[in-house]
Formats: C-alpha cells, sequence, structure tokens
C-alpha cells in the first residue's frame, strides 16, 4: 500500500508538471519541491545531527552535494520531457532508471552481475529502443530528455547506495533536498518569477506529492526488501497512461507499449533475481 501511495502521487506530480506546462519554468517547480521537502524534513534532519547518525558532516559533504546537483538536473530534465511528450511515455523512460543503476552498481561499486542479469539488462537496452525508434522522427529533446532523467537519477540513487552504508535515510534525504534547493535557487534567483494566483495551488500540489512520494517510498523499501517493492513504481505506466488519455486526451502508440512491457520483464527481472539470490544466500545484496 506504501507503494501504490507513492506512485499515485508520482502521477499527481506528473499531472501538475503537464497542467503547468509553458506558464511555470520546470527549474522554479524543482525549486519549490526541493524547499517544501526540506521544510518538512527539517525536524528529522536535526534530530539526526543531535544524536550523532553518520560521519561527520564535513566527511560526506561533498557527496551530498553532487547527489542535490544530479538530482536537481534528472529531476528538471523529468520535468521538461512531461511537458513535451505523452505523459506515459516520459513517464516508462524515467522509469528505467533500475536498469542504469545495476549497469552503474557494476561500475563504480564493484557489484557482480550474474548472466541472467545482464540478458535482463539487454532486454531492457531492447525496450528502450522500440519506444526510442532511433532513425524515426520520434526522437527529440523531450525523448533525450527523459532517458538522460533516468541516467542521472541511477547515478544519484548509486551516491545514495554508497552514502546508506553509514548515513540515516533522514539525513540523505533531508541534506540532498536541502543541495538541491541551493542549486535551483540559482536559476529561480536570474530566471524565476512568482506564480499566476490561479497556478500557485498546482506549484504546492506538485511539491506536497512529491515530498509525500518520496516518504512513501521510503516507508515501503522499509516495510519490504526493495527488491520486492522497487516493482511497483512501474505502476507509474498505466496510473500515467490513464491520467494522459482522460485529462489530455493522449494514449501512447502500439511500438511504445511493446517497448514497456519489454522494460517492465527486465526490471521485474532483475528485481526478482535480486531477491532469489538474497533467499539462497542471505546476502545483503547480489
Amino acid at each position: 500500500m506504501w507503494m501504490i501511495t507513492a506512485v499515485l502521487l508520482w502521477t499527481g506530480v506528473a499531472i501538475g508538471v503537464r497542467t503547468l506546462a509553458g506558464r511555470v519554468p520546470v527549474t522554479d517547480l524543482s525549486f519549490y519541491r526541493a524547499l517544501t521537502t526540506v521544510m518538512i524534513m527539517l525536524p528529522l534532519i536535526l534530530r539526526a545531527g543531535r544524536i550523532g547518525h553518520g560521519r561527520p558532516l564535513r566527511s560526506v559533504f561533498h557527496w551530498f552535494a553532487l547527489r542535490g546537483i544530479l538530482i536537481f538536473l534528472a529531476q528538471t530534465a523529468y520535468y521538461y520531457a512531461i511537458t513535451y511528450l505523452p505523459i506515459a511515455e516520459a513517464t516508462v523512460l524515467n522509469g528505467t532508471t533500475p536498469i542504469f543503476m545495476a549497469m552503474l552498481a557494476w561500475l563504480f561499486l564493484g557489484e557482480r552481475i550474474a548472466t541472467v542479469r545482464w540478458v535482463a539488462i539487454l532486454a531492457g537496452f531492447a525496450g528502450i529502443l522500440l519506444i526510442l525508434r532511433p532513425g524515426s522522427s520520434a526522437i527529440h529533446a523531450a525523448t533525450v530528455a527523459a532517458l538522460a532523467s533516468a541516467v542521472i537519477f541511477a547515478s544519484a540513487s548509486t551516491i545514495n547506495k554508497f552514502l546508506s552504508r553509514s548515513e540515516p535515510a533522514s539525513r540523505i534525504v533531508g541534506w540532498t533536498n536541502m543541495m538541491v534547493a541551493c542549486v535551483a535557487v540559482i536559476p529561480f534567483l536570474y530566471g524565476g518569477f512568482a506564480p499566476a494566483w490561479e497556478d500557485v495551488p498546482w506549484v504546492v500540489a506538485i511539491a506536497i506529492l512529491g515530498a509525500g512520494a518520496q516518504y512513501c517510498l521510503a516507508r515501503g523499501i522499509a516495510v519490504a526488501d526493495a527488491s520486492f517493492a522497487g516493482p511497483f513504481e512501474f505502476l507509474r505506466v498505466p496510473f500515467a497512461a490513464i491520467a494522459g488519455l482522460m485529462l489530455f486526451s493522449e494514449w501512447p502508440d502500439l511500438w511504445v507499449w511493446i517497448g514497456t512491457g519489454i522494460v517492465f520483464l527486465s526490471i521485474f527481472g532483475l528485481a526478482r533475481d535480486r531477491a532469489l539470490f538474497k533467499h539462497r544466500t542471505g546476502a545483503a545484496s547480489g
């Protein structure tokens, strides 16, 4: 239920971003969302500092800063993609994060990838190619932005996995969003503006729904193994498709659906193999 709630909240964020398309800059939305999350998380951040959780801040601050920059870039790219692509297509391309994360964990964290995982990763890339259809007119800046957001989110998640070895989740989320707000305030000061009164409820909703989705995601992973909870995020695709059809009269073409099915099977295979590995060995990861 935590994961399904998170998915519903993410869908609400996508609806809000599409509704505000052309009226509020996507960088402004990233700033408002980060600022709201910091305000919500501030008590937990202060509590983590008082009770001495984690390493001294100066020893990990550069990782928080880097993760904040990456999250800002990924979030802004995703919002841009939602603005110009069908919501379902932008969602599925952004949802390929686990595929890229598996690759990055192999490259930078030294995690082993079994043969079955390589098959799942290659299948995932095949699904991406079907959605993108290289050589067709379907590829444009928004498509590249959606895929780039997945790669950058995967990079940020890899840093999160490294930090989680010593840092509590509240400190990681809180400080990351502080860094996102610090980065986002730069374009906000130079090109941002106060939204129109009729847009304010949507801006507030995007910020609150985004913070709520982060919390529900953390709770879902806390009460169930990530390899079980993670694939539930892919429910964003049918929910986004329904929202796009009902609210914006858009429906992805057949190739997008075929590619989506292949990507889903890839992510499910990665999660299932990890769960079986843990069941056989009792290892924390594999």
